[in-house]
């Protein structure tokens, strides 16, 4: 059994949404209105921010 490919995979299915919520979440946030953006920032930015750091990680595997 490859463990590598059974890591890939149980990681991938949280990293895998992350990355798709972040993408969709990003251009949204980024064109809305200045308090909207401080508000949804609580939740936007550390969802795009898991996203950016483990995709590489992730892809690389």
């Amino acid at each position: 059994m490859n463990w590598n490919i059974v890591l890939k995979v149980a990681t991938g299915i949280v990293i895998v949404p992350i990355s798709i919520i972040g993408h969709i979440l990003w251009p949204w946030w980024t064109k809305s209105s200045l308090p909207l953006q401080i508000i949804s920032s609580i939740i936007v930015l550390p969802v795009v921010a898991v996203a950016a750091l483990l995709t590489p990680w992730w892809e690389g595997m």
